[in-house]
Formats: C-alpha cells, structure tokens, sequence
C-alpha cells in the first residue's frame, strides 16, 4: 500500500511531478507484476523534504478573521426538508 502524508500543507504533494505514481512508466500500471512486486514493496517510494524551500511553499497563517470568512459557509444550518 502507498499514500501521501502532507502535514500543515495543502497540496504539496503534486507539486513535484516527476516522482513515481503508483506504477511502472509515466502510466503507473503494472507495478505488481513480476519483477516490479518486489521493487514496488520494497524500495520504489519517494520522500522529498526540502527545508530550504519549504518557507516558500507553505501558505502564510491567516488571522481569526480572515479564517471566518474562507469557512462561512462551512458553518451554515442544513435545512430539515428540502
């Protein structure tokens, strides 16, 4: 099995688009077979951490209030019946 994990980040994980999906080749089908089985398990994960660009990358904090107007409509009511 295979995933991302981003910490206070939104996605930051597409940004680099070279590193291997899921598979063999720019598809990323196939890599549970034969030979690939075992690479895939074992050795063919990517984890990129750049420290000297990641101030660059990451999104500024935002203020109470800023927050609440993004997150509105988030917190409307949903009506009982339509």
């Amino acid at each position: 099995m295979s995933g991302a994990a981003v910490f206070n980040d939104l996605m930051q994980q597409l940004i680099v688009d070279k590193l291997p999906f899921g598979g063999v080749g720019e598809s990323g089908h196939g890599v549970r077979v034969s030979k690939y089985t075992y690479d895939f398990i074992n050795h063919s994960f990517s984890i990129d951490v750049p420290k000297e660009v990641e101030p660059f990358n990451s999104l500024p904090d935002v203020s109470e209030e800023e927050f609440k107007a993004m997150t509105v409509a988030a917190f409307l009511p949903i009506p009982d019946t339509v």
